[in-house]
């Protein structure tokens, strides 16, 4: 199977969407002295000043969050996720630039913390120092590794960080296997659909997964009918759609028109009711992905109103 190198996208996507619960998870006592109810600021722009596009790669994710503390205090919260397998000797020195940098530009000393996903337990990173003749500079940061937490602590816990820390730690474990990733991103969205979050986190969750699980296509198509009987099993209400964060780009046209025929048709021998005029126009708007949903659920609905149901979820 093809590597999947790219993990920006998913942990810079779960940390925006659930910031509360990240901060709850991995660092509990900032969480509890944050003012929660001023809305954090994701300052982006102000990151790129100090970080610039060749420095942030595949192997890390910064994140620069503006905050409110319970004193009124404001204050930014610069945080580092290290993604890559391998220590890097350089780790602590750049946690120092950046912090340093922030400093220099904006006049403002970060708070500054540290996500190590990786599977190394000896490494442990925790401090910048220089010193010569007397003169010494040091930068102490807080730092989470992924591997220091125990499986047992991760499946009694319901923060969604739980499930995304133990979906890492798989990744690094069955990084080349396809049997054992397809068995460990089965049971690991099991585990997501017996716990009560809603719909969104559901969603927001399984794209993480599945983008940190990548399988075979033979296998995605496996795990997409076993989702659908798990979602069956839990009674869910709603069934969160399948989608990837990314997508093929220049699909043909004629692949989507042919799944669209697919789906009426299927719907149209196995209900025999029309769909209304306004039903195939959402249909049409779907992309490939969904339509291979709409198609795969569509043959196994009980009936036209369970699938109208499932549409809407799309």
């Amino acid at each position: 199977m093809t590597e999947r190198t790219d993990y920006d996208s998913p942990w810079k996507t779960i940390i925006e969407q659930h910031f509360p619960d990240c901060l709850a998870f991995y660092f509990p006592d900032l969480y509890a002295a944050i003012d929660w109810r001023v809305e954090p600021i994701f300052r982006e722009q102000e990151l790129q000043q100090i970080t610039g596009d060749s420095e942030v790669g595949s192997r890390r994710v910064d994140k620069l969050v503006d905050v409110q503390l319970k004193s009124g205090e404001k204050v930014w919260l610069l945080i580092h996720i290290e993604v890559q397998r391998n220590p890097d000797n350089s780790f602590s020195e750049r946690m120092f630039i950046y912090h340093y940098r922030i400093f220099e530009r904006f006049e403002r000393h970060p708070v500054t913390l540290a996500i190590v996903t990786g599977s190394n337990q000896k490494w442990q990173p925790k401090a910048y120092e220089s010193s010569q003749f007397g003169c010494t500079l040091r930068l102490d940061f807080p730092v989470i590794k992924l591997v220091d937490y125990q499986e047992d602590q991760l499946l009694t816990s319901t923060n969604p960080f739980a499930l995304v820390t133990l979906a890492q730690l798989a990744e690094n474990k069955v990084a080349s296997i396809d049997d054992e990733r397809y068995a460990t991103k089965l049971r690991l969205i099991r585990l997501l659909l017996e716990r009560d979050y809603d719909k969104t986190a559901i969603r927001n969750l399984l794209i993480f997964i599945d983008w940190i699980l990548k399988l075979p296509t033979n296998l995605e198509e496996k795990l997409r009918f076993a989702y659908l009987e798990l979602a069956e099993e839990n009674k869910m209400k709603y069934v969160p759609s399948w989608e990837r964060i990314t997508r093929e780009e220049g699909r043909e046209e004629g692949r989507e028109e042919g799944l669209e025929l697919a789906v009426f048709t299927v719907l149209d021998s196995r209900f025999q009711e029309a769909v209304s005029d306004e039903t195939a126009d959402v249909v049409r708007g779907f992309n490939e992905m969904q339509l291979r949903e709409l198609l795969t659920f569509s043959l196994v609905a009980k009936t036209l109103a369970d699938v109208l149901t499932f549409i809407d979820t799309l």
